[in-house]
């Protein structure tokens, strides 16, 4: 850990955990909720343009090839395969290109 970087607070995971499972729909901000439909739109266009890219369109088709059971949906193919599969090939397209908003000091994806 470096000197600029905080130590984690105690617990952290836990106390996220709890506040997740007590969130409730209502108690979110409706500003919140406005940008963070905003926010699954971008997504789905960023993969939508992602799946379309030569690297994307490589990690599919080892995916095909492998021939596993059509559980979830490729982005912008209208194929399935299994939902670890369809994980791989869709976060592939999410990141496949700069579009991906994303705050690389934290190595975090904020929206």
């Amino acid at each position: 850990m470096s000197a600029s970087q905080p130590p984690l607070l105690p617990n952290a995971t836990r106390e996220l955990a709890r506040f997740s499972a007590e969130l409730r729909f209502e108690d979110i901000p409706a500003h919140v909720i406005a940008h963070m439909k905003l926010s699954l739109l971008d997504s789905i266009g960023v993969c939508l343009h992602g799946v379309t890219l030569p690297w994307t369109r490589h990690v599919q088709s080892l995916v095909e090839a492998e021939g596993a059971a059509p559980q979830a949906s490729i982005f912008g193919s209208g194929k399935k395969t299994s939902m670890a599969n369809a994980v791989l090939v869709n976060s592939t397209a999410g990141h496949a290109f700069e579009l991906d908003d994303i705050h690389k000091e934290s190595i975090i994806h904020p929206g």
